[in-house]
């Protein structure tokens, strides 16, 4: 399935170029380059709104505490990063052939969830899979730890050059950073930990991804719940997938929609909504659901869940709807008026689903997702311009759920997504070497086969002897020594210049894995170069016996 929607999506989704795009135009980037791009791109300059001062020094304040924040959460391969990993410049092209795959991350991150929280080889029921996403919520996210690792870093001695920042906290006198720092009141207390609300997503990406009859084990239960999850990792992913994806398919349905109607209005607001940079998707999707329903009394809630969230309806969810009227609006206000308790009404959704009786549930489910993909694929051949255009969207919401997992789960999701991105990394290196360690393969068979050529016609050669049959047949190895050598010199110089720079240069084995370091000079380079070298020696060899041989002929004739 995940290759399904990898070419359904994986032509379009390319969140790294995505963020070049008209920000970046140089033919190397650094790490650090891309945490300024970032940073803009992301809005992390004005997420801090108490810090006040010059633009550039608080975008320069927030670059080094993205690195603070990498270098004490993460590690890359299991080492501590250093400076050199933000310095390092990068070739663009190694970056785009990256962002063009970004969704065997998601892949390589579903693996990392189930093999360090799922544990696939024990029993899992959706409820199970469901509580440990709740506990990683409760006891592994921090909303806050951005502002945490801010305040770490402007403790740490490179934070000293911004102590003439202004702050300015509630309950605090407008005062600099380094008087804060010099009261003992710049701590972490400043931004206490707080939960991030992601329970009802993640939970929601596992529900999303049931797409056959033997992803689950529904036998003998009476309650969607306690249905065993068979495959987490196949699932998961898919279910990430098209949970993003059904949020592209109300902008497209709506899209649809109102060319169907032909009111010019609505055709126009539609196109208003598609190309519009001020609003969030949310804000959009919302939008162009009233569109879609406008005017419509005969609404009821089962096609507002299946439009808004490509979901079934329980019958108990559907009960507390029974005296709304059949308007989208009252439907929506109604389902708003549910948020209580710390719970929304999408929350309550999903409960009733999972209670449900799963000989009625599972198979609606399977529907609604494979009818997600179906439709995906429909719209990308009758509307591809569209489609192309809304997709921008999904990649950057692809991204930013990475970033959310990196910045608010250091110490569960955002392992998981930068262990799953660095296996992806070191998957697309190897590929994009494999014919290059394939070349080095056959430019050794080559040069041995010279090598032990040139041998026997030395260990073997006569120079009194020089007019015979032998003698002459020597002559053309040795003669076709030189012009193979000549060949292989110019074809390992072209690998070299062109497939090195473009996608090695910043590589080198970590035992038997390629992964992207900071040296300048790589092992695959230097057996190329060290290859490079036999072949001017067998050149210089053969040329040099080869004129041997000839100038003989000459005397003895």
């Amino acid at each position: 399935m995940f290759e399904r929607i990898f070419e359904l999506l994986g032509g379009v989704i390319s969140p790294l170029e995505l963020i070049l795009k008209d920000r970046f135009s140089g033919n190397k980037i650094s790490m650090e380059d891309f945490i300024d791009i970032g940073i803009v791109y992301l809005g992390l300059d004005t997420k801090v709104k108490e810090l006040e001062g010059d633009q550039e020094t608080i975008k320069k304040l927030f670059r080094e505490t993205l690195i603070y924040l990498t270098k004490e959460s993460y590690t890359y391969n299991g080492e501590k990063m250093t400076d050199d990993f933000f310095t390092t410049k990068y070739d663009i092209q190694t970056i785009t052939n990256i962002s063009k795959e970004w969704l065997y991350s998601l892949k390589n991150l579903s693996s990392e969830i189930s093999n360090n929280i799922i544990n696939e080889n024990g029993s899992n029921t959706i409820d199970e899979i469901f509580l440990r996403f709740k506990e990683i919520e409760t006891n592994f996210s921090n909303k806050n730890h951005l502002e945490q690792r801010l305040v770490g870093f402007l403790n740490s001695p490179g934070g000293d050059k911004y102590n003439d920042l202004l702050l300015k906290i509630d309950g605090f006198p407008e005062i600099t950073i380094g008087q804060m720092k010099g009261a003992g009141l710049l701590t972490e207390s400043l931004f206490p930990t707080e939960i991030y609300n992601s329970y009802f997503k993640l939970a929601s990406f596992l529900l999303q991804g049931i797409v056959k009859k033997s992803d689950i084990d529904i036998e003998n239960i009476t309650e969607l719940k306690n249905a065993d999850v068979n495959n987490f990792s196949e699932m998961y992913v898919t279910g990430l997938l098209l949970y993003l994806c059904k949020l592209l398919l109300v902008i497209l349905d709506g899209y649809v929609v109102v060319h169907q109607n032909g009111i010019q209005e609505d055709i126009d607001s539609v196109m208003n909504k598609l190309t519009q940079t001020t609003q969030t998707f949310t804000q959009k999707s919302s939008d162009i659901l009233r569109m879609i329903f406008k005017g419509r009394t005969d609404v009821n809630v089962e096609e507002v869940m299946a439009t808004a969230f490509y979901l079934p309806t329980p019958d108990k969810f559907k009960e507390i709807f029974n005296d709304t009227p059949n308007t989208f609006a009252a439907i929506r206000e109604k389902a708003y008026s549910l948020n209580a308790n710390g719970k929304t009404y999408d929350d309550i959704l999903l409960e009733h689903i999972l209670e449900s009786d799963p000989k009625t549930m599972a198979p609606q489910l399977m529907e609604f997702n494979n009818n997600i993909i179906t439709k995906l694929e429909e719209y990308k051949k009758t509307i591809p311009e569209i489609f192309n255009m809304i997709l921008v969207e999904a990649s950057s919401s692809i991204f930013l759920t990475q970033i959310t997992m990196f910045n608010s789960f250091p110490d569960s999701l955002g392992t998981h997504t930068v262990n799953g991105l660095n296996m992806y990394i070191d998957m697309l290196m190897n590929r994009e070497l494999f014919s290059l360690e394939n070349e080095k393969t056959a430019y050794n068979t080559d040069i041995n086969e010279m090598t032990n050529k040139l041998q026997n016609v030395e260990d073997n050669y006569d120079e009194e002897q020089v007019l015979t049959r032998e003698n002459f047949l020597a002559l053309r190895d040795v003669n076709d020594s030189v012009l193979k050598s000549y060949k292989l010199n110019k074809n390992i110089e072209k690998t070299l210049k062109i497939d090195a720079n473009d996608f090695i240069q910043n590589s080198s084995y970590v035992g038997n894995t390629l992964t992207i370091t900071t040296a300048p000079g790589t092992k695959i380079m230097s057996e190329l170069n060290d290859i490079e070298t036999k072949i001017n020696e067998n050149l210089t060899s053969a040329s040099k016996l080869r004129s041997k041989m000839i100038v003989d002929v000459i005397r003895r004739s």
